[in-house]
């Protein structure tokens, strides 16, 4: 089953990268349950740690956490803005695995991430290609 968006866990990690929150398109919400590391459960009213990648909004009164996540769409998107630097992402479908090449025009391959959903492997791509990138002088944040 293909995820609809980023865990928790991996918008954790986007947002330490520096991926700005704005690029993020759903998000989490939740009122008295402790959310843990990868998906939404119950518990109690603990506060995992996110600020200020996360907020508050109310509604009848009611205090809700927000956490932003991202979806394919957004990751995709995100993904995008290294064309203009002349890099190319390409995401294909195996028959049981995604995979990501991040190509350098004219090099070729610099990256390549394979994993059995679609999320996860933009992620990964994301989380290993921007420290590179930072390397060599690109910031693209």
């Amino acid at each position: 089953m293909t995820k609809v968006c980023t865990t928790i866990k991996q918008s954790r990690k986007l947002f330490e990268l520096g991926i700005d929150i704005k690029t993020a398109d759903m998000y989490y919400m939740y009122r008295h349950w402790e959310i843990d590391e990868n998906t939404v459960g119950a518990q109690s009213d603990a506060h995992i740690g996110f600020d200020p990648n996360s907020y508050y909004g109310t509604d009848n009164g009611k205090t809700y956490h927000y956490v932003p996540a991202w979806s394919l769409s957004a990751l995709l998107k995100y993904l995008q803005k290294f064309r203009a630097q002349g890099y190319i992402p390409i995401l294909f479908p195996t028959e049981n695995k995604w995979i990501l090449n991040f190509v350098e025009r004219g090099h070729g391959t610099i990256c390549k991430v394979a994993c059995y959903d679609p999320v996860d492997t933009c992620v990964g791509t994301i989380l290993t290609i921007v420290p590179i990138l930072k390397l060599r002088g690109i910031n693209i944040l």
